[in-house]
């Protein structure tokens, strides 16, 4: 698994991120029929923002099981739990997918995973057979896109670069959600749909904005490292000069769809 984030704010990204794409991804989550869904597993579960949003979908004797590689964030997903009340029971395993033997669940659930798994399709499916899962979901970036933002600004642009830059050379796949669809068709033994979400608000109070410098300020030393950047005192710079230019608008929007990627054994 490719991933070249780490939780070095906190989770703060990860907080930013759920409240910017919220609604589409409620959107894409209400879609699913949950009523016979009693365990799921979250693949990639940061410190488990999707999972809570999904659990407002379950019964209450329901169950999520979180797998991460990052220990930082199962930590913190744990701790979460224990803070924050909840639809159903949250429990969260430090562990690699590849390597996970996992537990029976019915539902295999993940956002913005399929692009940071390498053979996504494969190991995927593999971990599905393994679990005994009979449908999945999946909320990714539509085409693999960062998040754009309007109006258009020379140092937004430059953010929004670097940042697709860096995670292309980090070997992240952008366009694995449409690879993953395409192999899972192949494969013969699950129906698989995708569905687009555009977003539908025009503005926001800032988040979006915050939410790309905090993805750029989280990958800044890979940046400088492969010489995207010349030095970290350059992206500080080029973030200051992102807020001076957004602080006359509140009018900021996310050009980039989200897409669900539905499963359900034949």
């Amino acid at each position: 698994m490719v991933y070249p984030f780490g939780l070095a704010d906190g989770g703060a990204r990860l907080e930013l991120q759920a409240r910017v794409l919220s609604p589409e991804s409620r959107r894409l989550v209400g879609m699913v029929q949950w009523g016979s869904c009693k365990r799921a597993v979250d693949i990639g579960c940061g410190t488990g923002e999707f999972g809570r949003e999904v659990a407002t979908q379950l019964r209450p004797d329901s169950s999520i099981i979180g797998v991460d590689m990052d220990r930082q964030a199962v930590s913190e997903a744990t701790a979460r739990a224990t803070r924050q009340s909840s639809a159903c029971r949250h429990d969260y395993v430090h562990a690699r997918i590849e390597e996970w033997d996992g537990e029976g669940a019915q539902t295999l659930m993940g956002r913005f995973i399929l692009s940071y798994v390498e053979r996504c399709a494969e190991t995927v499916l593999a971990l599905a057979d393994r679990i005994g899962c009979s449908e999945f979901l999946f909320v990714e970036w539509y085409l693999g896109l960062v998040p754009a933002c309007y109006p258009s600004w020379a140092a937004l642009e430059r953010v929004h670069r670097l940042v697709l830059q860096c995670l292309r050379g980090a070997g992240v796949d952008c366009e694995a959600p449409l690879r993953f669809l395409a192999a899972v068709q192949q494969r013969g033994d699950w129906s698989v749909s995708m569905r687009v979400e555009w977003p539908r608000r025009a503005s926001t109070d800032g988040a979006s904005v915050e939410y790309l410098l905090a993805t750029g300020a989280s990958l800044a030393p890979r940046m400088v490292e492969s010489g995207l950047l010349h030095s970290i005192g350059a992206w500080d710079a080029l973030a200051s000069q992102v807020r001076r230019e957004a602080q006359d608008t509140d009018r900021i929007m996310f050009l980039s769809p989200l897409c669900g990627v539905f499963g359900r054994r034949k």
